[in-house]
């Protein structure tokens, strides 16, 4: 909110434990819509860090991806352009909220928030969304599609830097392995 009010167009969130190339930054400002991402693996999981739409059966990393649309992202590396903020405040009438302790006041884009789930167009239950996955849910009601650009390589550092490959296979394991010293 902070930013918006300083007058900046758009928002780059990048958590301190994602490894980026710089120049994937442009890359993502080049496509011009209101929200795009880069994807990248949950530490210590075989998961990536957001949901792909219902029905996709694969997704293409490195140098034969591209754009696609997901379902929620995570928001370690993602960038929200103004018009998608305003958008969602104005067409979910999100609050002003803190007004009344001075400063600036927020609007509440990230608030967790729990959603139906259907299968089959049943509800069966509901989702927590966590504050990422819930402002994407919030910018699919008012409208937006969330993109990814699956050509952009992110590390999640952990105990090391886990990437594409960490989510999508198993560490492979030898009977024997030898392991040289010089």
């Amino acid at each position: 909110t902070n930013a918006l009010a300083d007058g900046f167009d758009e928002t780059m969130w990048i958590d301190s434990d994602v490894g980026f190339d710089p120049d994937d930054v442009e890359r993502l400002r080049q496509h011009n819509v209101p929200i795009v991402c880069g994807i990248y693996p949950q530490k210590g999981r075989r998961v990536l860090a957001c949901h792909v739409l219902p029905g996709t059966e694969k997704l293409i990393f490195g140098d034969e991806g591209g754009l696609t649309e997901i379902l929620y992202a995570g928001t370690g590396f993602l960038l929200v352009r103004r018009e998608a903020y305003e958008t969602i405040q104005r067409d979910l009438q999100l609050p002003l909220c803190n007004e009344r302790f001075g400063g600036r006041p927020m609007v509440p884009y990230f608030q967790p928030m729990s959603h139906p789930e259907s299968v089959d167009g049943e509800v069966g239950g509901h989702w927590y969304l966590a504050e990422d996955f819930a402002f994407c849910q919030r910018a699919r009601q008012a409208g937006f599609k969330v993109y990814a650009d699956t050509r952009v390589r992110l590390m999640h550092y952990g105990n090391y830097g886990y990437s594409w490959e960490d989510a999508g296979m198993e560490l492979q394991r030898y009977r024997t392995f030898h392991f040289h010293t010089k």
